[in-house]
């Protein structure tokens, strides 16, 4: 049998460099705007607040070649998502096509929307007790007179309500806080495995290109991949993740995020940085592909 040959052929080697070559990818991953208040119930949509920080986001993004956008499956982070997109400074945005039935016919029309995507998902169960016990922090620190406060002291509150409840559900580390609640290196998981994503997705990408990924989600997951990735210096001293957040400045709070830089060069090698409230970190990358591995088992155990 003839052997393939080793070298490429000058159209392949064309074809390759046309692809993946100085790409910049800035995924940006972000904790959705302001929700509604509720002591009932965890999921709210956003109030008139979160729709103004989320255009607010989108108005302070840098122009980039093209933007699309990526959300989990609740009204809070499509609309962040969605909102971000919309107003930023980058013309070109993804687009969905649908039809809509009106007066008896079917007519296509053309809107932004984010794609959803699973992985920037809270896996939580709403009748667990992980659940029962984040609702109840939230409602001993806002107080039954809560609906008769300033703003600025109800917001008070639901900050110190929200540091509990991070700090709660890191403290599960790799174990489920419920059957149905993931745990926080699961949550971290996901995450990782879009930020993977979009390593990959530096290759195909024609060469050149500039990207903006806006990946709305939520505090938990957001908080909890950083704690299993972030890699920073103290002196000189190397520190993997951290026990608290108060050590990288607190929890995320709405439409706060991180930003991953990916970038590729004229030979196609890939760099990634991650920014956090403008300081560049280091990423641990064993514990990455430990985390992507762990979400790749989640999916398959789903599938089965």
């Amino acid at each position: 049998m003839e052997k393939e040959p080793t070298h490429l052929s000058e159209e392949q080697v064309d074809r390759k460099e046309k692809r993946g070559r100085n790409v910049t990818i800035h995924a940006r991953f972000v904790r959705h705007g302001e929700k509604a208040t509720s002591t009932q119930s965890a999921e709210t949509s956003l109030s008139p607040q979160g729709e103004r920080q989320a255009i607010a986001l989108g108005e302070n993004l840098p122009p980039a070649q093209i933007i699309k956008g990526y959300s989990s499956r609740t009204d809070r982070t499509r609309d962040t998502s969605r909102l971000a997109a919309k107003h930023s400074h980058t013309p070109k945005k993804y687009m969905v096509h649908y039809k809509q039935k009106i007066e008896g016919k079917w007519v296509k029309k053309t809107i932004e929307e984010p794609r959803y995507r699973d992985q920037l998902a809270f896996h939580y169960d709403s009748q667990g007790a992980f659940a029962q016990e984040a609702m109840r922090l939230k409602a001993e620190s806002l107080g039954h007179d809560w609906k008769n406060l300033p703003p600025q002291e109800i917001q008070k509150r639901l900050l110190e309500a929200e540091e509990k409840q991070v700090a709660l559900y890191l403290s599960y580390g790799d174990k489920r806080p419920d059957p149905n609640t993931y745990s926080p290196v699961e949550s971290a998981a996901l995450i990782a495995d879009t930020f993977n994503t979009y390593l990959e997705m530096a290759d195909r990408l024609d060469s050149g290109s500039e990207v903006d990924l806006i990946n709305a989600s939520h505090d938990f997951p957001l908080d909890a991949f950083l704690k299993e990735v972030l890699v920073r210096k103290e002196g000189e001293k190397i520190i993997h993740g951290f026990k608290d957040m108060g050590e990288i400045g607190g929890a995320l709070d709405f439409t706060e995020g991180f930003e991953v830089r990916i970038q590729t060069d004229n030979l196609g090698q890939k760099s990634a940085a991650l920014i956090l409230r403008g300081k560049e970190y280091k990423i641990d990358q064993t514990r990455l592909e430990q985390l992507v591995k762990i979400a790749r088992d989640l999916k398959q155990a789903k599938l089965s």
